[in-house]
């Protein structure tokens, strides 16, 4: 990003796309990383996410946001069967 196209964006917005940038590249961005980078309040990291995500570039987890097929990656299934309960008396 170049240093004119810096100052036509707002602050929430150069940190919107700072979080994007974590996202796409590492594949999770946390609010401390945005906390630490910006100085800014847990709040204040935390909407960012949300607007980050709002957007469909990721998916909300406690602590920030991951890429949306790395959400998934704990929830692998193998057969694309889902096991149904048989009794549901024992909920």
């Amino acid at each position: 990003m170049t240093i004119a196209a810096t100052r036509s964006l707002t602050l929430p917005a150069i940190r919107r796309r700072r979080a994007l940038m974590l996202l796409r590249s590492a594949g999770a961005v946390t609010c401390q990383d945005l906390q630490q980078e910006f100085h800014i309040s847990a709040a204040t990291a935390r909407r960012d996410i949300a607007a980050v995500v709002r957007r469909g570039y990721g998916v909300r987890v406690y602590g920030g946001a991951v890429r949306e097929a790395a959400a998934y990656d704990d929830f692998k299934v193998t057969s694309g069967h889902v096991p149904q309960r048989s009794d549901s008396s024992s909920l």
